[in-house]
């Protein structure tokens, strides 16, 4: 029995005939329950299903080296990650001016560039032009206001921008940068990410968020601890739904600013924000497959600047020109299922006028020590620095 032809004859002939509907509901009951049983057991395969194919991967030698997206040239990122797993939540929390955007761009460019999956990168805070300025001045190694301002005039300028973008432009083909308002639920979300998968012919995309705290709800919950669990729900349960990454940014209360606005009385590995600051923090943490915290190294960062300096008095910088930089470290406060790792926290030299990470390496428990003497690593970030060509102003 058809459900929706048994539905039309009772409402347009058999309701007026006089047939009761507890007669009518208890013939299309069954029919219904026939439906579910059926599309229940499509979508839930036993268990010797799924590890027939995840042996079978591992006897014919096909298991990748990553159980997720690579995120090169983040090397150890990716190696502690393993990748960005489909079907994984991703949190990334920073106070203000730590990179957090810059970082969460790189890697959805990353992704974009090397599988060619639609990936959705949603912002509350950013114009679509702003933000491939970002990524333009990462190529360039221009400050992207001079890109979006008359300084872009420059003949110099002009040369690196047509090289990078013949660099580029393939490989952002499958990135979309979303100027996100009201009416960018994570319902409209899911919807537009299904569209896209749909136009690429494919099961696969990745979804960022920038920020978490600013998707706006279908509800009506004025609560913000209340409001950032559900959004935080939502989009954990659409990284299942899905079978995707969703990788999420959250900012840090004002507790959590303080404690990464200077340097800490005292070394410590635990003297920092953790999830636990962000903004209406309540079961964020616990939603999330993974939580990264940003914040900045202070004596590091010091401590190159101090190099630089030395180096450019005598002699042997390329010139005088000190770029900002800082030394940001990504401590990985929860990584589900994750291989083992050298350490959970990995270092960058964020460029602040560039808007680009380099990674250093990982940080491991002696540097946060008061102990710890970093002279000959200052000296190794240095000579890499320079291997990359990032030492030298346009």
């Amino acid at each position: 029995m058809e459900v929706g032809t048994a539905i039309t004859n009772y409402l347009e002939q058999e309701r007026s005939e006089g047939k009761d509907i507890v007669d009518f509901v208890g013939q299309i009951v069954p029919t219904l329950f026939e439906i579910q049983q059926q599309r229940l057991a499509r979508t839930a395969p036993p268990a010797n299903q799924v590890g027939g194919a995840i042996v079978r991967e591992i006897l014919e030698g096909d298991a990748g080296s990553t159980l997720g997206y690579a995120l090169s040239p983040f090397d150890r990122l990716s190696e502690v990650l393993s990748g960005l797993r489909p079907g994984f939540y991703y949190g990334l929390a920073g106070a203000p001016r730590r990179g957090k955007t810059n970082l969460a761009l790189e890697l959805a460019s990353t992704v974009a560039g090397q599988y060619k999956v639609p990936v959705l990168y949603y912002s509350w805070e950013q114009t679509s032009r702003v933000l491939f300025a970002r990524l333009l001045g990462r190529e360039t190694l221009v400050n992207p206001a001079t890109l979006l301002s008359a300084g872009s005039r420059s003949p110099q300028i002009r040369g690196r921008v047509k090289e990078s973008w013949a660099k580029m432009e393939s490989r952002l083909s499958t990135l979309f940068l979303f100027e996100a308002g009201r009416r960018d639920t994570v319902e409209r979300i899911r919807a537009r990410a299904h569209n896209m998968m749909h136009a690429f012919r494919t099961d696969a995309c990745v979804i960022f968020i920038d920020y978490l705290q600013r998707v706006p709800l279908e509800e009506n919950v004025h609560d913000e601890k209340a409001k950032t669990d559900l959004i935080s729900a939502k989009l954990a349960d659409l990284s299942l739904e899905l079978g995707c990454p969703v990788f999420a940014i959250s900012p840090l209360d004002k507790e959590g600013c303080r404690l990464d606005e200077r340097p800490a009385e005292e070394m410590s590995e635990f003297v920092r924000p953790t999830m636990h600051h962000c903004v209406g923090s309540g079961d964020l943490e616990y939603d999330l497959d993974v939580a990264m915290v940003m914040s900045k190294d202070w004596v590091a960062t010091k401590n190159l600047e101090d190099l630089l300096r030395t180096e450019a008095k005598a002699g042997r910088g390329e010139n005088d020109f000190i770029p900002k930089i800082d030394v940001i470290d990504v401590h990985l406060d929860k990584n589900r299922d994750a291989p083992e790792s050298i350490a959970n926290t990995i270092q960058y030299a964020f460029f602040v006028s560039l808007n680009k990470f380099v990674e250093i390496g990982y940080k491991t428990s002696e540097e946060f020590s008061s102990g710890f003497r970093d002279f000959a690593k200052m000296q190794q970030i240095l000579e890499q620095l320079r291997e990359v060509g990032l030492l030298s102003p346009v």
